[in-house]
């Protein structure tokens, strides 16, 4: 068989695209921070003299606290909480709020009687161990297919399985059960194709309400039951193509923010505020951190952004 010669150009077209998808994509330097009224977007200040890529908010007591993960060593940097500006030295006061982790960082997850899942990590194809605080193992949920998502509240525990099924299940289990208490297919909400949704995260909102956002989507559900109390195509509430949200190689999972009967949904791409009592989209924005989301962080009626003032709230 006579081999066949890529030229240069061609050769690029295919080797850029799956490129996009690696993860050391170097987040922008230029993003600054800003702080908006929770409930309507409005800017309650901004600094845009600061250079951070993978950033982490600690809301102190005495500042906000900005670490740059993606340099090292991370540098710190201390701002006025009230009106965005620079701090000299350092707080080591006690953090009130922190921003919330990355959808695919490794985390522990607690039950309310005790007993923990160490360091799960999404995606994970092994069964999982829950242990009491002697580091005993207490409890085994099997694995029936990749756990995608995994969320505690109280003494349940909530799966989304595996995001390479035409599915997008969500399973409960109460704390010492030997089966799921009930189960649920997202692609069976009414309006959606099978196979539409598949990557989902898992968020406890309330002690009555457990998010779960998938993809452009997202759905209130009752933790007792599965219920589905609200849904929301996060897409057309905010008048955008899908595209908008995240681009082909952008991720579709967001980082969320829940406090104070809102959540504040990042992707790369787009900013949004939903009202968790109504299920309504409230504001939207575009953030500057492509292609990277930015981090939000919520603490007494104010949203910290790590990106910075300059797009417009719709």
């Amino acid at each position: 068989m006579k081999a066949t010669l890529l030229s240069p150009l061609f050769a690029a077209a295919l080797i850029f695209p799956l490129s996009l998808w690696a993860d050391d994509i170097a987040p922008r330097p230029d993003n600054g921070i800003s702080a908006h009224d929770l409930r309507t977007g409005a800017l309650r200040w901004a600094n845009d003299t600061i250079e951070v890529g993978n950033t982490r908010l600690i809301l102190r007591q005495r500042s906000l606290e900005i670490s740059d993960a993606s340099r090292d060593p991370a540098p710190t940097i201390f701002l006025d909480p009230h009106h965005g500006e620079r701090l000299p030295g350092s707080d080591h006061s006690a953090p009130l709020v922190t921003s919330p982790p990355s959808p695919s960082a490794s985390r522990t997850l607690h039950l309310a009687r005790g007993w923990h899942l160490p360091h799960f990590r999404p995606g994970t194809d092994q069964d999982l161990h829950f242990q009491d605080a002697t580091g005993q193992g207490v409890w085994t949920i099997p694995l029936a297919r990749h756990h995608y998502a995994v969320a505690t509240l109280g003494d349940r525990v909530f799966i989304a399985q595996d995001y390479l099924a035409t599915d997008a299940v969500i399973q409960a289990w109460q704390a010492g059960d030997t089966q799921a208490r009930w189960r649920i297919d997202l692609n069976a909400t009414p309006g959606l194709a099978n196979g539409e949704l598949r990557r989902i995260t898992l968020w406890p909102a309330t002690p009555d309400q457990l998010l779960a956002q998938a993809e452009h989507h997202l759905f209130a559900i009752d933790p007792a039951d599965g219920r589905i109390i609200w849904h929301l195509d996060l897409a057309a509430a905010a008048g955008l193509p899908q595209a908008e949200l995240y681009e082909d190689w952008g991720s579709p999972l967001a980082s969320i923010a829940i406090a104070e009967g809102m959540a504040v949904l990042c992707f790369d791409r787009e900013v949004l505020a939903v009202d968790l009592e109504k299920g309504r989209l409230l504001w939207a924005m575009e953030p500057d951190t492509d292609p990277h989301a930015p981090l939000p962080l919520i603490h007494d009626g104010v949203l910290v952004l790590s990106t910075g003032p300059g797009r417009r709230v719709r």
